[in-house]
């Protein structure tokens, strides 16, 4: 497995100008998803925060906002933060997880949007995250979850089975795991995003090793027809709310 400081290193190199070309679409998602989380976790607009680790582009950080829910950000890619705070008036900085332990603030709930899967030591990162939830707080987990019904058709063959991916959950393991710092599942719900045709297509291709990121065909999926093409799907990520119990 390797160390977190080579696994980060990584992460925080590149640019991704294809990623944050579906950031409409992923904030689409997000509001949809923040809508439900409101309501479940009953939060307060006025004094409750939520903290999002890992927040790519900010697009997250743009649909709470324009649902007027309180929400900061830490990424540790320099360039996908400096993308997102030259498109949105969004909190994002850059930033880990060991990090949020230099200040004192404490959030309603933090997020983590299939993150946790790419950490080499979930329980050490979670011991610091929860440390981080204010009391009856809660944690926001999207994970590809082997329960799903795309895993259990495809195996091997699942999207999701990523090299980046280091651990893989489902229901009873992610439950089991949170119980030791004492938190329950409160709700779950399966995440389905909306992405371009064409987009997705050029990320399945690539993962199948069919095309290269500089081949033409990858620009016509990108900006021709099939861009234009939204579809919302799902290939086995569920989304996990739990609540401290204490």
């Amino acid at each position: 497995m390797p160390a977190f400081d080579i696994l980060e290193e990584n992460y925080a190199i590149d640019s991704d100008p294809e990623f944050v070309s579906q950031n409409s679409s992923r904030i689409l998602t997000f509001k949809k998803h923040l809508k439900w989380l409101e309501q479940e976790m009953k939060l307060d607009k006025q004094s409750d925060q939520i903290l999002d680790i890992g927040s790519a582009g900010g697009a997250f950080l743009e649909a709470a906002r324009q649902l007027n829910i309180s929400a900061v950000g830490l990424e540790i890619n320099p360039w996908l933060v400096n993308w997102g705070i030259s498109n949105y008036k969004i909190n994002l900085k850059v930033g880990n997880i060991e990090g949020i332990l230099a200040n004192t603030d404490k959030y309603k709930a933090i997020s983590l949007w299939d993150v946790l899967e790419h950490l080499p030591n979930p329980q050490a990162s979670l011991k610091i995250i929860t440390s981080k939830i204010e009391k009856k707080g809660f944690l926001i987990l999207s994970l590809p979850n082997t329960d799903s019904v795309s895993f259990k058709l495809m195996r091997w063959s699942w999207p999701m089975h990523l090299d980046v991916h280091l651990l893989y959950f489902n229901s009873i393991s992610i439950e089991k795991l949170l119980e030791k710092y004492n938190y329950q599942l409160v709700s779950k719900k399966t995440n389905r995003q909306t992405l371009s045709f064409g987009y997705i297509l050029t990320r399945v291709l690539k993962q199948l090793k069919v095309i290269n990121p500089n081949k033409k065909v990858t620009e016509l999926l990108l900006n021709g027809w099939p861009s234009k093409l939204k579809i919302t799907y799902s290939i086995g990520q569920t989304i996990f709310l739990f609540q401290d119990k204490k």
